[in-house]
């Protein structure tokens, strides 16, 4: 690997009570991954001991291989990304190879609004199809359909009281750990975990031991 600046730091004189710095910019490291890089401490000052000598901080490899797999320069944004438009899925691959990551979501607000969008859809499908059953279980009795055109309301301002609540709590939950990880999400993550919320209030509305 070719050297960070070409020539090791001297080592001033202990009287000067100054520290060189190890960590120099070259001209083939990008200035800002090269500051993400020192910011995560992937590199550690170099200072001089007692004897003359040099004294090098080693850390782990898991953490030196972490810092140098660039991931859009740790979870950030390339310059000239804008937030996807929803629902953005790439039905061709999983991967993202687009140069401004057309299908991908870095902000913690837009993954939560893409899964409360999703939980919002896939709850308002799974409601009105609990609404046609009812509706098609009372058969033609007049009487019964004096008050079912309540039912279709009702049924989808519950959905979407639901759809909110549980999409928030996900979406912002999901945004935080992707963040904290310095990941970037596809915009098919929020659309699984819609179906996933969906799948939990099914199983939740079965009265079976051991049921959520």
């Amino acid at each position: 690997m070719t050297s960070m600046s070409g020539a090791a730091p001297q080592a001033r004189s202990s009287s000067s009570g100054v520290r060189p710095p190890l960590f120099t910019r070259s001209s083939f490291i990008n200035d800002n991954f090269a500051t993400s890089l020192y910011r995560n401490r992937a590199f550690q000052p170099q200072w001089p001991s007692p004897n003359g000598g040099s004294r090098i901080v080693v850390l782990g490899s898991v953490r030196l291989a972490l810092a140098a797999v660039n991931m859009s320069f740790l979870g950030n944004p390339p310059p000239n990304y804008h937030t996807p438009p929803f629902p953005s899925l790439n039905v061709n691959t999983l991967q993202d190879r687009t140069p401004n990551r057309t299908y991908t979501l870095y902000r913690i607000t837009d993954v939560w609004k893409f899964t409360v969008l999703w939980t919002l859809i896939t709850y308002i499908f799974f409601h009105l199809g609990a609404v046609l059953v009812a509706v098609s279980s009372h058969g033609l009795n007049k009487g019964s359909w004096r008050f079912l055109w309540a039912v279709p309301i009702i049924y989808l301002l519950i959905a979407g009281v639901e759809a909110i609540i549980a999409g928030s709590i996900v979406g912002l939950v999901l945004g935080a750990v992707y963040k904290a990880g310095y990941y970037e999400m596809n915009t098919w993550i929020p659309c699984t975990w819609g179906f996933i919320n969906v799948l939990v209030l099914i199983i939740s509305s079965f009265s079976v031991q051991g049921g959520l």
